[in-house]
């Protein structure tokens, strides 16, 4: 199977996932 793969961030509240989201969309705008 081709393409991209999902990622699943995982964890609980306030281990950062939000920030870590929007530091990878800021780096890869394409996403």
């Amino acid at each position: 199977m081709a393409g991209p793969r999902p990622v699943v961030l995982s964890g609980p509240s306030g281990a950062g996932k939000s920030t870590l989201l929007k530091k990878l969309f800021q780096e890869h705008s394409s996403i």
